[in-house]
């Protein structure tokens, strides 16, 4: 985690840091022209000329709130007040506001501060952070948000969806419709979860999320004249689709979980509507042996068998830290190893980042598809999740300064920087219209997910549920290692299904009551 102080811009640049982006050199030069500018006779005649010339040379140099008092010397009263509101088309020109903003992870939130207060030059703003103890914990949640009284809140969706149903945030649309923001503009699914969570009203805004899709190896494709996949096939499709590279040199379908076969069997399950666990206010209880679950299991072992469905090996991990390009020159698809990879945006980013490192292509063309989800999937906040929600506080005191600061971070520039630097290659941003710095068919596969956005919500809302995580762990242990015995020839599917609903439902049984800590 990196601390509130992050020096960017000199990183970037190759410099050493500095405390608030300038050089002690540049920033009295500067210093120096405002004092000038403002004895200057023009400055006494023509205050509009003289905040022009100052404030292009602040701009310029990337200056902002740390110049607001010689600024304000400049402008002097009244007039130069309009003066500096119309050059920088600024409605909170002359309004010193001071706003808190809640963060839950500092990195990005840098890279959106300062050029706001570059443009809001009378604006500070403060940061304070919740850890993820804090969030985990209701009681000091509470207790950390009632002492913090923070203006906006960068919030997780479990946290979203809680203190808007507790009326803690402010609803947005009567702000949207006067200040003519564009919320058209982000992806509707996105807008839609939002509005779900919070009941029916928009309570926040998103900048970037995370979803899933099928990464599809078109060269492969081609040199085995077998038919892309589209976006109405169902995951019993792709598995039939990848059955025909069987024989090939490639696989037909693999996955990024490295050691783990059963990853692709939960995705074809839950996203065909099978069920895992089910949390009920008295217990926790595991659906894992059915028949639609043999069915899975059957399907995907075979393919194991028969060598059309291939999963990269474990590395070894405990000789010290391993750099993403090692990972990458032993993961399949990256490889150009396999016809078809199931895998979340993560993976995506990581494939730009290589080819960005590369400096070249890998050889082969590549692209996202989305896939046909069934109406009662149980994994859909997988294809649909904000990485954060910005939201404002109902109590704050600074409306007009907090709502400026909502619209430019969930606005065109913001997504743009994002999108165009290569310190945030591989992002989903809210504005597709901003996904420009690579070719659409390498992410428009996440963008046509069709997941449902209530049900996506209210899975994501499970998130809140104190046994989740460990619900979820248990099930991921103890699934991947029945599966591994099962595709190792030392259980048949019937057996380690029946270990599995027996071996979950003893510990799950652990973990109390809904509000109880396990």
């Amino acid at each position: 985690m990196n601390g509130p102080e992050q020096d960017w811009e000199g990183r970037l640049a190759g410099k050493p840091p500095l405390t608030n982006g300038f050089t002690s050199k540049l920033e009295r030069k500067v210093r120096e022209r405002i004092r000038m500018r403002s004895n200057e006779r023009n400055a006494r005649k023509s205050p509009f000329r003289a905040v022009a010339a100052v404030l292009s040379i602040t701009l310029l140099l990337g200056g902002g709130w740390w110049f607001r008092d010689d600024l304000k010397q400049l402008a002097g009263q009244g007039a130069s007040n309009d003066a500096l509101a119309s050059i920088f088309d600024d409605p909170l020109a002359g309004q010193e506001a001071v706003l808190k903003v809640g963060l839950v992870e500092y990195g990005d939130f840098d890279n959106i501060k300062k050029p706001f207060i570059i443009r809001h030059p009378f604006v500070q703003i403060e940061t304070v952070f919740a850890s993820g103890e804090i969030l985990q914990d209701p009681d000091k949640y509470s207790e950390w948000f009632a002492k913090e009284n923070a203006d906006l809140l960068m919030l997780p969706m479990h946290k979203y969806r809680e203190l808007a149903a507790d009326g803690k945030l402010k609803a947005l649309d009567t702000l949207i419709k006067q200040s003519n923001f564009d919320v058209e503009a982000i992806h509707k699914p996105l807008i839609d979860l939002l509005r779900n969570a919070g009941g029916g009203e928009l309570y926040g805004l998103p900048v970037e999320f995370q979803s899933s899709a099928l990464f599809v190896n078109k060269t492969l494709f081609a040199k085995h004249n077998i038919p892309l996949p589209d976006e109405s096939a169902t995951m019993d499709d792709i598995l039939k689709l990848a059955s025909r590279f069987a024989g090939t040199d490639a696989a037909g379908l693999t996955t990024y979980e490295r050691g783990n076969p059963y990853e692709i069997a939960r995705i074809a399950g839950q996203s065909s509507g099978l069920k895992t666990l089910a949390f009920e206010k008295e217990r926790v209880t595991a659906m894992v042996q059915t028949d639609g679950w043999k069915r899975v299991w059957e399907q995907v072992a075979e393919g194991i068998e028969a060598g059309w469905i291939q999963y990269p090996e474990k590395m070894d991990m405990t000789k010290g830290s391993v750099s993403m390009s090692e990972i990458m020159k032993n993961d399949l698809f990256a490889q150009g190893k396999a016809a078809m990879s199931l895998a979340g945006s993560n993976y995506y980013g990581f494939l730009i980042d290589e080819e960005a490192r590369g400096k070249k292509k890998p050889g082969f063309e590549w692209m996202t598809s989305s896939y046909r989800i069934d109406s009662a999937a149980t994994n859909q906040g997988e294809y649909m999740e904000p990485m954060f929600v910005y939201a404002m506080s109902s109590s704050t005191n600074n409306e007009d300064a907090a709502w400026e600061l909502l619209q430019f971070t969930a606005g065109p520039e913001i997504a743009s920087r994002f999108d165009q630097s290569s310190r945030y290659g591989g992002k989903l941003l809210g504005r597709m219209s901003a996904m420009k710095s690579q070719p659409k068919e390498k992410w428009a596969g996440f963008y046509s997910m069709q997941p449902d956005p209530s049900n996506a919500a209210a899975e994501l809302a499970l998130q809140a549920d104190a046994r989740y995580g460990e619900a979820a762990s248990l099930l991921g242990r103890a699934s991947s290692k029945q599966f591994l015995d099962v595709v190792n020839g030392t259980k048949t599917v019937d057996q380690a299904l029946a270990e599995l609903q027996t071996e979950l439902n003893a510990s799950l049984g652990k973990l109390g009551k809904r509000g109880e800590q396990p």
